[in-house]
C-alpha cells in the first residue's frame, strides 16, 4: 500500500489577521474594563471621604453651637468672610498647603478649623484629584490636594458666578446655624471642582472622575469627558452628579438651584 505524506498546510496572511485583531480587541475590552473598575474604585473612595467628613463637620457644628465652620481671624486685605485670605474653600481642614499662591492662602494643618477632629488627612484627598491649570496666574498641579491640602471646597460662600459679585457674604453658609439652611438634601457642603467654574483666570473648568483629553479648559464645550463631581450635602448624605449640561447650558448662571442641589441661599438679588 502506497503511503502518501501531505504537508499540514499553513495560516494563511489573513487567518493571521483575524486572529490578532480578535486578540486585539479582547485586550482592548480588558483594558477599558480595568480602567472603568479603577476609576469606579476612585469615585466610591471620593464618596467614602466625604460621607466621613460629613461626620466630622456634624461633630464640629455640635461644639459650636450648631454653627458651620468660619473664622473671623482679622486680615488687612479681606473681610472676615474672605478667611484665610480667600482660601476658605480649601482651609476648613486637610494637609499643609505646597505651592505660594497669589489667589489664596491656607492655614498649617495644626490652625485649621476641623484640625482637633480629624488629624488623617487622606480623607481630604480625592485619588482623582487632577489638579487646576490656573494659568496664567497659578498652576495648581500636580493635585489640588498638594497645593492647598484638600481636594474638596467648602461651600462657604456665594461665589463662582459674575451674577453673585453683589450677593450679600449673608448668602453663604459660613458662620450660619445649620437651621438657616434651605432644604438640606440639596444645600451643598463640599464639593469637587469640577462641579463649578473656576472665575478667575478668565474662566476654568475642570475634569477629573473619567477624564479624558485635557482636564482644564475654558470652554466646557471642548470636553472629551463629563463634568463628574461627588457632592456632600448638609444632611450628611454625599452623591455622583453630571455638571456637564448646567456648565454648558446654563452659564453664567450656573449656581442656580436646581432640582438636584442648591449653592447657596437665594436672597432679592438672584430670586428662587
Amino acid at each position: 500500500m502506497e503511503c502518501i505524506m501531505r504537508g499540514r498546510k499553513g495560516i494563511t496572511p489573513i487567518e493571521l489577521s483575524v486572529v490578532i485583531s480578535s486578540i486585539a480587541l479582547v485586550a482592548g475590552v480588558v483594558i477599558a474594563s480595568s480602567n472603568l473598575a479603577r476609576e469606579e474604585a476612585k469615585l466610591q473612595h471620593c464618596l467614602s471621604n466625604l460621607r466621613q467628613l460629613g461626620l466630622i463637620f456634624r461633630v464640629y457644628m455640635q461644639d459650636n453651637e450648631h454653627r458651620f465652620p468660619f473664622d473671623d481671624k482679622p486680615s488687612d486685605t479681606h473681610d472676615r468672610y474672605y478667611f484665610w485670605w480667600g482660601a476658605g474653600d480649601f482651609a476648613y481642614g486637610g494637609a499643609e498647603q505646597n505651592l505660594g499662591s497669589m489667589l489664596a492662602k491656607t492655614p498649617l494643618p495644626e490652625d485649621r478649623l476641623l484640625y482637633p477632629y480629624v488629624q488623617d488627612f487622606e480623607l481630604f484627598r480625592c485619588p482623582a484629584d487632577n489638579g487646576m491649570n490656573l494659568l496664567p496666574m497659578e498652576w495648581w498641579k500636580p493635585t489640588v490636594f498638594y497645593a492647598m491640602g484638600s481636594s474638596y471646597r467648602y461651600n462657604y460662600y456665594p461665589w463662582g458666578n459674575p451674577l453673585q459679585l453683589g450677593l450679600a457674604a449673608e448668602m453663604g453658609i459660613a458662620d450660619q446655624k445649620q437651621s438657616w439652611v434651605p432644604h438640606p438634601s440639596r444645600y451643598i457642603l463640599l464639593h469637587e471642582p469640577p462641579a463649578l467654574r473656576w472665575t478667575w483666570s478668565g474662566g476654568r473648568y475642570f475634569l477629573w472622575h473619567y477624564a479624558q483629553g485635557e482636564t482644564t479648559l475654558v470652554d466646557p464645550e471642548l470636553a472629551q469627558s463629563p463634568f463628574i463631581s461627588n457632592i456632600l450635602f448638609v444632611d450628611g448624605h454625599a452623591g455622583t452628579f453630571d455638571f456637564t449640561d448646567n456648565l454648558i447650558n446654563n452659564r453664567p448662571y450656573i449656581c442656580e438651584p436646581t432640582d438636584d442641589w442648591v449653592w447657596y441661599k437665594p436672597g432679592d438679588i438672584i430670586p428662587w
